[in-house]
Parts: structure tokens; C-alpha cells; sequence
């Protein structure tokens, strides 16, 4: 059976997948070489050997609906009940005369015609992985930049168990927001100053489609040139985190966390939160400004998952401050509250307090002159807090009792 040279509008036809396959393609697709937007889906729905036939079914449909179908996101069936009249064929296939070859005669059908016994059920779906919008190039961002002297990134990601291409909407705003966040986080870091701040401001510039692929480029609207000083600083740390969040260890993750402060560590954290949440990995891709070239750096959705449970386990820092003799300037036994002022270093000490040193500071006199000694821990957590302070914590304290005199 020749398929490739049916008398079907936009013949001849490449094969392009197979989706049954007994004794040769019985469910399959094919695409017209002329032109290339057109494909058919082929369905096998009968076959009489006393007779010597085999019936099938031929719809043409556009490269989009194609994609859909192939996606899982039309049924199957739909795709011969709705087609009209010119879309739908009946091929039936004969043996020639002399049982050599079979001969193809076809004939015009509307989908409602056809009956039930050939249709696929209600519920069949390809459900294949399939582009659904255009694909994704690296070259396009390289193309882009030098065009237009502006890094422009892109961030790639994933749904898990979806097989076309999209992307939970809210889990796409918090990725925007906490890698706008993150790029903020890190300017600070190499320069503080409002105005390189705000010329390091993301702005979305597009969508493509490898899997899902959101654009970005780096807006410097008050200057003629970006601040690529710090915009190549930025992203070589951002860079370097995400290859340090694909390596087994984790050690150096955190090592790079921990140098780059509170608010770094957390935005970081805050981006791994929406790809865990849908099980996506994330790519990210760096043409920097005037480079005329991109890299690429890639976290699986398995990575993605041991990176954040690395971070979450990181313990805080804890640490014993032994104070041998200070002033009780604050208590609140009420609220648990203290504050302490070492006099031998000058160090202000405020938190709260344990219940046993509650019930130890219960009663003593508060000020300049209420002399304590005091054991306090100081608590530095790791993500969460954006101040990069300390925590203290009360752990005992008592009346300073002066060393009699030898």
C-alpha cells in the first residue's frame, strides 16, 4: 500500500510517525512535501479478507491542529468527527487483478457520517510531547543581543505531565518575580548604589518553545550603555550557583550562598520554590552584552528538588556568648523580652528569653546600674530572615556578684 503517492490533495507525503504498527503502520501520520503546514492523520478501521479490502481513514489537518492532537490536547476522535468534507476521506484498498499490489480507491466523507464502529473511543489521546508554539533557538538570543548591545537571558522550563508546551501561570509569575529579586539581590552585592540598580532592572521581552522559554533582557533606561561591570558580575554568580545546585555535593552551594547574604540565599530559595512545586528543571540561558555568544546552564527537576532540600537542612548558626558582667537595660516577663548591654565590650544583646531564665530574671531591677551576668545564644538562620542579624536568646542569667578582694 502506497501512501506516499495517494491522490490526496498536497501528494506526495513523507511518513512521519507511526502510532500502531501490526504487520505494518495501521494508525499513523503522514506530511506533504509541498506543503509542509499540511498533515494527515491515517486510522485503519476495517479490513475484509474474504473481500480482499482494507478501509481507512484519512484527515488533513493544519501543522497547529496536528500539534494539538499530538499533544493530547483534542481527542482523537475529534479529529474525524469534526472534519468537513474535504478534509475526510474514505481510502479503500483493493487487490489488483493479478494480487500483485493493492490499488487505493477514494472517496469524499463528512465526520458525521462515519459509522461508530470506526471511530476511536471518547477517551483515546496521543498524548505525545510535542512543541504546541515555536521552537526555541540559542542563536536567536545571541542574534538579539548584538543587535540590540544588551545582555539578554532566558529561563527554561518544564510542567511535569504536561506534554505541551505551558506552564502553570502563577508558578510563572513567582519565577519572574523571584529571579527579578535574585538579579536585584546580586547587583547589590558588587554595588549598592540606586543607580545601578535600577539599571539592572529584567524586563520580559518574549516567549519561545523548547519546552517553555521566557525571554528577558536588562532594561537600562537612564543610561546609553548597560552597566555591564556588574550586569557579567551578576550573572556569573547566578551562574555559578545554579551549576553548583547540579552537582551531587551540595557543598559548594551553600558555600556560595552563605558569601552571598540573607537576601541572595532567600531569592535563590525563592526561585527553586515554583520549579519544585511543578517539577521542572530550569536552564538558563546568558548572551551577555557584546559577547556574540550564549551559555547555557542546565538544573534537572531532580537536581532542582535536591538543591532546595539541601538549603532547608542547613542548620542556623549557633553560637554561646558568655557575658561576665552587663547592665539589664529592658525586661518584659511578660513578653519574654530582654536586652542587655555587655559593659566590658559595649555589645547590645535584645531577644527573647527560655522559660528558666525568664523565671531567673523574674524580680531583678532594670537599668544602668542592674549589674548581671548572663549566658546568651546568638542564633544566625541561614534563610528567612533578610536582615543578616543575629538572634539572640536568653539562655541564664543572674545578679553580678563583684569578686571579694584577695
Amino acid at each position: 500500500m502506497n501512501y506516499e503517492n495517494l491522490d490526496l490533495f498536497g501528494a506526495p507525503f513523507d511518513l512521519v510517525e507511526t502510532y500502531v504498527y501490526y504487520q505494518g503502520p495501521l494508525t499513523f501520520a503522514l506530511r506533504s512535501r509541498d506543503i509542509p503546514d499540511l498533515y494527515y492523520f491515517v486510522n485503519t478501521v476495517d479490513e475484509d479478507e474474504d473481500q480482499g479490502t482494507r478501509s481507512t481513514l484519512a484527515v488533513g489537518v493544519s501543522g497547529e491542529r496536528f500539534r494539538a492532537v499530538r499533544g493530547g490536547l483534542v481527542p482523537f476522535r475529534e479529529v474525524f468527527t469534526e472534519a468537513n468534507w474535504n478534509r475526510l476521506s474514505l481510502i479503500t484498498w483493493r487487490w489488483s487483478d493479478d494480487h500483485g499490489s493493492m490499488r487505493a480507491e477514494i472517496s469524499s466523507m463528512r465526520g458525521s457520517d462515519l459509522p461508530e464502529r470506526w471511530l476511536p473511543t471518547e477517551r483515546a489521546l496521543l498524548d505525545l510531547p510535542t512543541d504546541t508554539v515555536e521552537r526555541y533557538e540559542a542563536d536567536y538570543l545571541v542574534a538579539l543581543s548584538a543587535a540590540q548591545r544588551r545582555t539578554i537571558f532566558a529561563i527554561e522550563v518544564e510542567s511535569a505531565g504536561d506534554h505541551t508546551t505551558q506552564f502553570p501561570a502563577k508558578q510563572a509569575g513567582e519565577l519572574q518575580v523571584a529571579l527579578h529579586k535574585e538579579i536585584e539581590a546580586l547587583a547589590r552585592k558588587h554595588s549598592a548604589t540606586a543607580q545601578v540598580l535600577q539599571d539592572m532592572q529584567p524586563a520580559v521581552i518574549g516567549l519561545k518553545a523548547a519546552s517553555f522559554v521566557l525571554i528577558f533582557a536588562i532594561d537600562s533606561r537612564d543610561r546609553m550603555l548597560e552597566p555591564t561591570e556588574i550586569t557579567f558580575q551578576v550573572f556569573d554568580d547566578l551562574n555559578g550557583m545554579l551549576r553548583a545546585a547540579a552537582e551531587p555535593d551540595k557543598s559548594e552551594l551553600i558555600s556560595r550562598l552563605q558569601g552571598g547574604g540573607s537576601r541572595v540565599r532567600n531569592r535563590f530559595v525563592d526561585l527553586l520554590k515554583p520549579l519544585t512545586e511543578v517539577g521542572s528543571g530550569v536552564t538558563l540561558w546568558t548572551a551577555k552584552a557584546l559577547s556574540q555568544a550564549v551559555e547555557a546552564t542546565t538544573v534537572t527537576a531532580q537536581q532542582v528538588r535536591e538543591a532546595a532540600r539541601a538549603i532547608a537542612q542547613v542548620k542556623p548558626q549557633e553560637d554561646t556568648i558568655e557575658v561576665r558582667r552587663g547592665a539589664l537595660v529592658g525586661l518584659n516577663t511578660r513578653t519574654n523580652r530582654f536586652e542587655i548591654t555587655d559593659l566590658a565590650t559595649a555589645d547590645r544583646f535584645a531577644g527573647y528569653m527560655t522559660e528558666g531564665a525568664a523565671a531567673d530574671a523574674n524580680g531583678l531591677k532594670v537599668g544602668d546600674e542592674s549589674f548581671v551576668t548572663a549566658t546568651i545564644l546568638s542564633v544566625t538562620q541561614f534563610t528567612g530572615d533578610e536582615s543578616d542579624r543575629m538572634q539572640y536568646r536568653l539562655e541564664r542569667i543572674a545578679p553580678f556578684v563583684a569578686a571579694s578582694p584577695v
